[in-house]
């Protein structure tokens, strides 16, 4: 079987980012959730929560069925969810206050735990979510 070819997609702007992103962010999560019951998304901070500001506009905030995402985070630091250095708090702000994801299906760490505490519970609710047991 061949590999599939790469597409590779040129735009001139980060708007034009923004648009493609969010068309092409849209299109996945609606095929995914028809056919697994849910799309999960692993957000990193800096400006990827800026670039995704389309899906919360007409047409996108609308039409894509929210309560089937989970989301996850990727590079997260150790500080309180509201700190100013949290990826939590800046997609919090940015992106996950303006749409209607469950709070059961927002994977952030438990504040107040170690690094090392932090990591094996993260890691612990993971496993969980993948076995089906999930215990937020």
């Amino acid at each position: 079987m061949a590999p599939n070819p790469i597409n590779v997609v040129r735009r001139f702007s980060e708007e034009d980012v923004a648009v493609a992103l969010a068309d092409y962010i849209s299109r996945r999560s609606t095929k995914y959730i028809a056919d697994y019951g849910s799309f999960s998304v692993v957000l990193s901070g800096g400006i990827l929560i800026d670039t995704l500001r389309k899906l919360v506009e007409p047409p996108y905030v609308n039409s894509i069925e929210w309560s089937k995402w989970l989301i996850f985070f990727l590079d997260e630091r150790v500080v309180p969810l509201n700190d100013p250095d949290s990826n939590y708090k800046l997609a919090y702000d940015g992106f996950l206050s303006k749409v209607r994801i469950p709070e059961c299906n927002i994977y952030h760490i438990k504040e107040g735990l170690s690094p090392e505490e932090a990591t094996k519970d993260y890691e612990q609710r993971f496993r969980d979510l993948v076995d089906g047991n999930s215990k937020k």
